[in-house]
């Protein structure tokens, strides 16, 4: 009698089972999921039609997580999925979350808000740590800061939530620091890529709150001056500068001369 092998599952299949499981009501299928995504990732990179289904998972098993420390981790595991990633599909799974959670954003009701700031927090910084592991690539940086001023930090989309703008200007800068210290040095480091987001926000952006707020969040910061590799005798007061006080096109032309070192 002749045996016959049992036939794998295809990639694309497992793929398909994962992200149904993700949503379950159960939370060790759910558990037992992300305990394999890191090597189901590693398989092969994936389309962007596939990761933006990935995310609709990763989305729904964040929004049935209820307890506090259970949010944290499971926030984490998911950060750490970008560095899991295939190299060429790092920020497209990046660009998958970004276009998810500003999709999704208005029907978050208040109860589940912070589970998923906390979310951005942790992809913010997976992103940063993106672009260190491959030791400040300018491609790599270049890619991730535009995705972020095409996304979420776009000025004129009106379905970009200025609650996910805001939430993005008040931990940016933190999380950067987190992934890149301001005591530390690399000469392929510049900070001035990391702003100009921000910069386009202010130049583009129909929305004066929006503006001033990047301006206090952003640009009023002291360690943007640490990260562009002053001397310690710089004093960062001879230069704090308020949009209120300048026309945009000064401010603009301000933060892009740096002097360069």
């Amino acid at each position: 009698m002749p045996l016959y092998m049992v036939k794998e599952p295809s990639i694309t299949y497992q793929y398909k089972q994962a992200i149904k499981k993700l949503s379950s009501n159960d939370k060790k299928t759910r558990d037992l999921v992300l305990e394999s995504l890191p090597s189901l990732l590693s398989l092969r990179p994936l389309e962007y039609l596939e990761l933006l289904k990935l995310w609709k998972g990763l989305y729904y098993c964040m929004w049935m997580c209820d307890r506090p420390l259970a949010q944290q981790k499971l926030a984490n595991d998911i950060g750490d999925l970008i560095l899991k990633c295939p190299s060429d599909s790092s920020l497209l799974f990046l660009k998958a979350f970004w276009e998810t959670i500003c999709r999704e954003w208005n029907s978050i009701d208040s109860l589940r808000l912070d589970k998923f700031y906390l979310l951005i927090r942790k992809n913010i910084e997976g992103g940063f740590r993106l672009c260190m592991s491959s030791n400040w690539s300018e491609e790599i940086v270049n890619k991730y800061v535009l995705l972020l001023q095409d996304i979420p930090l776009n000025p004129t989309n009106p379905k970009i939530p200025n609650s996910i703008r805001y939430h993005i200007l008040d931990v940016y800068l933190d999380e950067l620091d987190k992934v890149f210290p301001v005591k530390n040095k690399n000469q392929n480091f510049q900070i001035k890529v990391f702003l100009s987001p921000f910069l386009n926000l202010i130049e583009k952006s129909h929305d004066k709150y929006v503006k001033k707020r990047v301006s206090e969040a952003i640009f009023l910061d002291k360690r943007i001056e640490l990260w562009n590799n002053k001397d310690d005798n710089y004093n960062f007061d001879d230069e704090v500068l308020d949009i209120d006080d300048k026309n945009e096109e000064d401010f603009i032309e301000e933060w892009y001369g740096f002097d360069d070192q």
